[in-house]
């Protein structure tokens, strides 16, 4: 199952979309530079 990492800046620009195989069905993480902030869902 495909899915990707969207890391994105404190303005939720688009930084860059990293495709990858998870093996749960939705796996989506949003990460700012600091990786405390980092939301998934």
């Amino acid at each position: 199952m495909k899915k990707g990492i969207l890391v994105v800046d404190d303005d939720l620009d688009i930084l860059y979309c990293y495709e990858l195989t998870f093996k749960n069905e939705n796996t989506v993480v949003f990460a700012t530079d600091n990786v405390k902030e980092a939301e998934r869902i």
